[in-house]
């Protein structure tokens, strides 16, 4: 499930590099979720050498791929959905965000995000200085894996929760707002947003 961020009403930061954002709206889609199981010495040498590919559209027992739009003033935690691995140890978890298609969940409440990964409106100021206000989007498609803590199934124990949380108060860092473009600003953005997720197990 994703969490709600854990920020007040409104929600402003002070970046690395001394300006104050305020967050007024956020929206971005994950495309996949995929629970990836403990490597052993062999696989991890054989994945430095050659990078696993993966084939994106398809369900499987460990692969979520149902693209979902979340947004920053949810409330409440929401049920991405659900996995059916086999049994084993699994220890990472692949985001990948991307475009929402026309039937993505949760479009209807944000249908402007139909080809968006990821937008973002708000503003910044530097110290002593009025807010310029500002909005970013992009398409971009962006993979992260994640190392979770060890997570065991078994016929006996074969229900786990991956709880997904977000930290924006590091969305904004390594952006020169005096200088950056809209792109760079939405590349870093994106970056930064996927950056942030923690996951825990319950």
């Amino acid at each position: 499930m994703s969490a709600p961020l854990a920020v007040g009403a409104e929600p402003s930061f002070e970046t690395d590099l001394g300006f104050e954002v305020r967050l007024d709206s956020a929206f971005w889609t994950i495309t996949e979720l995929e629970l990836l199981a403990c490597a052993s010495a062999f696989q991890r040498l054989w994945s430095a050498v050659v990078p696993a590919a993966h084939a994106h559209g398809v369900s499987t027992p460990t692969l979520l791929s149902a693209p979902t739009v979340e947004t920053a003033s949810a409330t409440e935690s929401v049920v991405i959905g659900r996995l059916e691995p086999p049994s084993g140890r699994y220890c990472g978890l692949r985001q990948a965000l991307g475009p929402a298609d026309d039937d993505a969940v949760g479009l209807a409440a944000a249908p402007h995000m139909i080809g968006q990964s990821f937008e973002l409106s708000g503003a910044f100021r530097a110290p002593g200085e009025q807010y310029v206000e500002f909005t970013v989007s992009t398409a971009a498609t962006l993979d992260r894996e994640l190392t979770l803590s060890e997570v065991e199934l078994t016929r006996s124990s074969s229900r786990a929760t991956l709880r997904l949380e977000r930290d924006a108060s590091r969305w904004f860092d390594g952006i020169e707002f005096a200088r950056d473009d809209a792109l760079v600003r939405a590349q870093r953005l994106l970056e930064n947003m996927a950056d942030s997720l923690r996951v825990s197990v319950e």
